[in-house]
């Protein structure tokens, strides 16, 4: 939708003045002469990057009141007291360098970064300071081109991101400052600059160019005008910029909240955040996640509609839902047009599905987690594919609940568009499920190493490797005994030879004959292949250890007749994985020195 920006009275005669009116750092005007005593000093921060240019201050009705020049993303000006006692806007144009992507950004009067404040919120003659950023120029745009209230711009602004600016902050540019500078600030300033820092890597993860990055504060204000950040703004989809990208869309694929969560961990590790400024404990976004039995209609490559159900059914003792636990993925594809199930083996079109579940933390470690990669089909147009969660969405329960970063979950379907009977494209439908931690109690997995069986993890550094023994899946037989098969991953990242650099970092299934990468050494991780890897549980009933059978190159060891387990009340089983890297045996242990214990309610 088009909408007409608030531009302060005479902006642009002033903007192209000010290099002749205004002289110096610091220099500014006032209207009507006003004297220092009956002016009031405000300083004020302009930071997407750091910015140079000219601010506009201008009353509720758009006239100047008073202009500054903007030198490194800090201005000052004079206001008249008479002025205080209404609401105020501060407008900046000019330019800045974009955190993430480097590019040079223009501010104009249509895009420009601002910030209204209620009347009175500066006091006559006490210094002041005003942090005009990209949360407050949405919060503007809300005010002043879509006709909310302060009130109510602020509120529609918490409801989706999470917070509200802090207007007492003093922020700077993550991407110019050193660490050890910005430590020493505030805690407040350091939640700013970051919160600047995530917009622009909103910004680069939309594709944005360099000519729509500002344009997107006005895209997101014009979407939130309805009070809801859902790329529509109630009556049509919402466009930003000149290239018209359509915001509604990259919705649909990949929900703003989802997205804007992503770009909190993407912007806490990329590499132009010389501050090393990090997320915020609190004021978090909110995600509406994707319950089990969640569907999405999209236009696959060929044009049909196809329909992608996710489902996570029970996997007694495990209940149905997502949880740091092994989650068997049920996952049904519907033509949508016929509403007729489709089968992968015989579908002209439709060749395959996959997933690959990734966890975009907010401190910025991304990672996969374990999983299988070979759909089973159930038939009815039914897929099963599995995956091992590492961790929860989030840290603690109700109100006080903060998330650890979005788990995004993409079906893959393969596809042959051209008919030649061999998969050329792939259309992704993209889910995002809370993960949850049992709270009954119940382990469903736990993590083993051994001193002398190393790695080098993503950043740099030596240590045990870990293991992960995880329930697969156990069942009572006809003898009254279980039984039963536990999954075995560990971590790995692949070799390059650049002092130490990493590529991702990945949970491959531990079997005897995989190939891992061991620790650094003269800049690269040699090959380290797993000789044996072996797997036995303490039977509770005979009170002795047992072999379990490995499955040849899948992680999985199984065992039949286990005895002892009551079914009634959680009992709690050992594992004990011997890993055979070549250099001998190596028993893994706990950091108390004993071994993997699963606990749980058998069935």
């Amino acid at each position: 939708m088009q909408f007409k920006p608030f531009v302060p009275a005479a902006l642009a005669a002033l903007a192209a003045m000010t290099l002749v009116a205004l002289t110096g750092c610091g220099a500014n005007s006032s209207a009507g002469g006003a004297n220092a005593s009956a002016t009031t000093r405000i300083s004020g921060s302009a930071i997407a990057g750091a910015v140079d240019g000219t601010v506009v201050i201008s009353d509720a009705d758009g006239d100047s009141i008073a202009s500054a020049a903007v030198n490194n993303g800090g201005f000052s000006v004079s206001l008249p007291n008479a002025a205080l006692d209404a609401m105020l806007s501060f407008t900046v144009t000019g330019s800045y360098v974009d955190e993430v992507s480097g590019d040079t950004v223009t501010l104009s009067s249509a895009a420009p970064l601002a910030l209204t404040l209620a009347a009175g919120h500066f006091n006559a003659g006490q210094a002041g300071h005003a942090p005009v950023t990209p949360d407050s120029t949405v919060i503007h745009h809300l005010v002043r081109t879509h006709a909310m209230s302060l009130t109510q711009a602020r509120n529609a602004f918490q409801n989706a991101f999470g917070y509200l600016p802090d207007l007492e902050a003093v922020p700077f540019d993550p991407s110019a400052t050193d660490s050890a500078s910005a430590a020493a600030r505030p805690q407040a300033d350091r939640d700013a600059a970051f919160r600047a820092g995530v917009f622009s890597q909103l910004a680069s993860d939309l594709g944005l160019s360099q000519d729509d990055i500002a344009a997107l504060l006005t895209a997101l204000a014009a979407d939130l005008s309805d009070g809801d950040l859902d790329g529509n703004d109630g009556v049509g989809a919402v466009n930003i910029g000149a290239a018209g990208v359509d915001l509604q869309a990259l919705h649909q694929g990949n929900p703003l909240a989802a997205r804007l969560l992503a770009a909190y961990g993407g912007f806490a590790g990329h590499g132009n955040n010389t501050a090393a400024v990090t997320a915020p404990s609190s004021g978090l976004p909110s995600m509406a996640y994707d319950a089990p039995g969640a569907s999405k209609t999209i236009t696959s490559a060929s044009g049909r509609l196809l329909t992608v159900t996710l489902d996570a059914p029970a996997n007694d003792p495990i209940g149905a839902g997502f949880w740091t636990a092994r989650v068997k993925h049920q996952i049904t594809l519907t033509d949508a047009a016929t509403q007729q199930p489709i089968d992968l083996a015989s579908d002209p079109n439709f060749k395959g599905v996959s997933h690959h579940p990734y966890m975009h933390m907010l401190s910025g470690h991304d990672h996969s987690t374990p999983h299988g990669h070979a759909a089973v089909a159930v038939g009815g147009g039914v897929y099963n594919l599995d995956a091992y969660y590492v961790m929860a969405s989030q840290m603690g329960m109700g109100a006080a609940a903060a998330p650890m970063g979005v788990w995004d979950y993409p079906v893959n379907i393969s596809e042959d568009v051209d008919a030649d009977g061999t998969a050329d494209v792939t259309t992704t439908v993209m889910f995002h499920p809370q993960v949850r931690m049992p709270m009954d109690g119940s382990l469903f997995f736990a993590g083993v190493n051994n001193a002398n069986h190393r790695w080098t993890t993503m950043m740099g550094m030596t240590q045990p490797r870990p293991y992960r023994v995880w329930l697969h899946q156990i069942s009572a037989n006809n003898g009254g005994g279980h039984d039963l098969t536990v999954f075995v991953s560990t971590r790995d990242i692949g070799n390059m030879d650049m002092g130490g650099g990493h590529s991702m970092m990945r949970f491959p299934a531990a079997y005897s004959g995989q190939t891992l990468h061991g620790p650094l050494a003269n800049g690269s991780r040699p090959d380290v292949t797993l000789a044996s890897v072996g797997v036995e549980v303490f039977d509770l009933g005979s009170q002795q250890w047992r072999p379990m059978t490995e499955s040849a190159n899948s992680g999985l060891f199984s065992i039949t007749a286990v005895s002892g387990l009551s079914g009634v009340s959680a009992d709690t089983l050992s594992f004990r994985l011997t890993i055979n890297d070549g250099s001998g045996d190596h028993v893994m242990t706990t950091a108390t020195g004993g071994n993997a214990e699963l606990s749980f309610i058998a069935p």
